[in-house]
């Protein structure tokens, strides 16, 4: 690493170097922004949940595109995935109950939901026992249920649009 790069922040402040005229515009970034008043909405929660559904959605294209290997991606694909399903779950506990305490436990979130279709409980329920503390499929010393199972790329991608889709609209319907 150059001294210059060593001796810079790893955040810096945004400022007028970053403007553009649109997301698909120059300069990119990496850059993270949350609500002053520190009160989430639900809307915050399905925004986030969207941000890591779509990164899942991404790395899915690189693999199809055989830009990284499969094996290489699985764990950071499923992680992404279940954690904008905690995200969308807590959306949708937000718009619903008013609260969206439930720790990472996914079982605990689905279960504060109102209206929930079978089969996303069921795919919860699988997301929840494959790692039911959120650490499992981040660290490789953890509790996370090992058994050999997966799903062909094409599956998991309707799959997980057909799941997240559904928690997104809860997270807006009247109840």
């Amino acid at each position: 690493m150059s001294g210059h790069l060593a001796d810079q922040k790893l955040f810096e402040e945004i400022d007028e170097r970053w403007q553009r005229a649109d997301e698909w515009s120059f300069p990119k970034s990496i850059s993270i922004g949350w609500p002053i008043d520190g009160t989430p909405k639900a809307e915050d929660f399905r925004r986030v949940s969207i941000q890591y559904y779509q990164a899942s959605r991404s790395i899915c294209e690189m693999v199809s595109g055989n830009k990284i290997e499969d094996y290489v991606a699985s764990y950071p694909v499923i992680y992404l995935f279940r954690h904008s399903v905690e995200l969308a779950l807590k959306a949708v506990a937000l718009h619903q109950t008013g609260s969206s305490k439930g720790g990472h436990d996914l079982a605990t979130l689905a279960g504060m939901i109102k209206g929930l279709p079978e089969w996303a409980k069921a795919w919860i329920a699988e997301l929840h026992r494959l790692d039911k503390r959120s650490t499992g499929l981040r660290y490789p010393d953890t509790d996370v249920a090992f058994f050999e199972a997966g799903s062909l790329l094409s599956d998991w991608l309707e799959k997980t649009e057909r799941l997240h889709s559904a928690l997104l609209g809860m997270s807006q319907t009247r109840i």
